[in-house]
């Protein structure tokens, strides 16, 4: 019976993997007891556990306009149905500069020393915390809020803490394209927003990365939240182009790749005037030209009977002019010259 009870003392204490002086003072000497045998060849454990608190994700990434979840668990309580330890603590801070971001004790939040900017932006799953989740709820994350967040639990079985790090991202919108043409140029602009500033590579067909320009700003879509990119990409104006854009966000794994084909004539601008006037002339619309047409042809016509009328009563003039100045008889003169001037049209006064 005493043999038993060092045998369960021995297992109290610890793993056993070689007898010990206590052993041996157990099993009076004897090493070969077939009590020790049947605990060094199986493996004991002890009675006890030890209280450890882990965060199954130490590295999140928190996603514009979604809330984020900083994960921590502790060993819940041997009873699923328990109530929640009145002596359970959990509480979050910033590693940096201890900084409280939420508090728990007394069975409900304690908010009073928490940092003014999570305010009204943290919160526990209170359901949970019996089942060992201290897990941390962040709404409106933005980069401000990147860095190392520390979980601490503490209760009647022990004290833990777990370190889990904050990373803020923001998935890049469709790339806004602008084509400008300037002399012997043309320019190729992208647009987009999002978060962190990304690996921007303008490729040519052989995979070669072309030299181009980039600027990021704050965007104005949402001060504070995103970047507004702008990457531009000039080349000579004349032939074919052919490449691919291409945008990678590390953070969230976000690829995107556009390819791009242009053709253009290698002559932009020309200064010739007599090209530029037939480049005018080709857009003319055919109704305009036509009524241009007809307005020549009418201008044309009316001078042209005015011309005629002009003709005619200058020839009149000179048959009357010849006919007084004859010196035949003057019934003669007069019949002659009456034949050949026609008379007047009779007037009507109304």
């Amino acid at each position: 019976m005493s043999e038993w009870f060092c045998i369960l003392l021995i297992a109290a204490l610890g793993d056993i993997a070689e007898p010990t002086a206590m052993e041996a003072k157990c099993t009076d000497g004897k090493s070969n007891s077939s009590a020790l045998q049947t605990i060094t060849h199986y493996r004991i454990y002890p009675l006890y556990y030890a209280f450890e608190v882990q965060a199954p994700q130490p590295r999140v990434v928190a996603v514009y306009d979604q809330p984020a979840v900083l994960g921590c668990v502790f060993p819940p309580s041997l009873d699923s149905g328990a109530p929640l330890e009145e002596g359970l603590v959990v509480t979050w801070q910033r590693v940096e500069d201890s900084r409280v971001v939420h508090s728990f004790y007394y069975g409900t939040d304690q908010l009073a020393r928490q940092s003014g900017e999570y305010y009204n932006r943290t919160g526990l799953f209170h359901s949970q915390l019996p089942g060992g989740n201290a897990s941390l709820r962040l709404e409106s994350v933005g980069p401000g809020d990147q860095g190392r967040y520390l979980c601490s639990v503490n209760n009647m079985k022990g004290t833990g803490k777990a370190e889990v790090q904050l990373k803020y991202a923001a998935f890049y919108t469709e790339p806004h394209l602008t084509v400008q043409a300037q002399h012997s140029y043309m320019t190729f602009l992208y647009e987009t927003d999002g978060y962190p500033e990304p690996e921007v590579r303008w490729l040519d067909p052989h995979g070669h990365n072309l030299t181009h320009n980039i600027s990021v700003t704050q965007s104005s879509r949402a001060p504070g939240l995103l970047l507004s990119l702008r990457t531009q990409l000039v080349m000579q104006a004349g032939g074919a182009v052919n490449f691919t854009f291409s945008l990678k966000n590390q953070l969230l794994e976000q690829v995107m790749e556009r390819s791009l084909s242009y053709e253009s004539s290698s002559r932009i601008h020309d200064d010739c005037p007599r090209d530029r006037s037939t480049l005018l002339m080709s857009f003319i619309p055919a109704g305009g030209l036509a009524i241009f047409l007809i307005f020549l042809y009418l201008r044309h016509k009316r001078t042209w009977k005015a011309t005629s009328k002009s003709q005619n009563m200058t020839e009149i003039t000179g048959r009357k002019q010849t006919c007084d100045k004859n010196t035949g008889p003057l019934k003669s003169r007069t019949s002659n010259c009456d034949s050949d001037v026609s008379p007047p049209s009779p007037v009507h006064e109304m």
